[in-house]
């Protein structure tokens, strides 16, 4: 099985580049497939770097967040707007219910695309 984001024996064409991952808000990456690295981008602010790029910055992602640390209150995770994906990696704002920014225990994220 390959280490990194393209599928096995993928001889198509149209390439899937796929990255998902656990990391926590200290930048530690539990569990992953195609993630380079993570940055804690201060309270609230996480960036997925992606091992293998994908083909344009339009591929989908999207996240989830378990609790506030600390608090058990549920977040809400986004893209962030004042970040938005490029083809080596995507940054997300996680928020608690009035809208300010929170580290949850963990991020977990996801993202597929056109590869090369």
């Amino acid at each position: 099985m390959p280490s990194r984001g393209i599928l096995p024996g993928d001889q198509s064409p149209f390439r899937l580049t796929i990255g998902w991952g656990k990391a926590d808000m200290a930048a530690s990456l539990f569990e992953g497939w195609n993630v380079l690295s993570i940055t804690d981008g201060g309270v609230g602010i996480i960036t997925f770097t992606w091992d293998r790029d994908f083909a344009a910055a339009t591929y989908f992602v999207t996240a989830i967040a378990q609790a506030e640390q600390g608090t058990g209150t549920a977040a809400g995770v986004a893209v962030s707007s004042n970040t938005p994906p490029t083809v080596g990696a995507a940054t997300f704002r996680v928020v608690e219910a009035a809208g300010n920014l929170v580290d949850p225990n963990n991020v977990f994220a996801f993202a597929i695309g056109k590869g090369y």
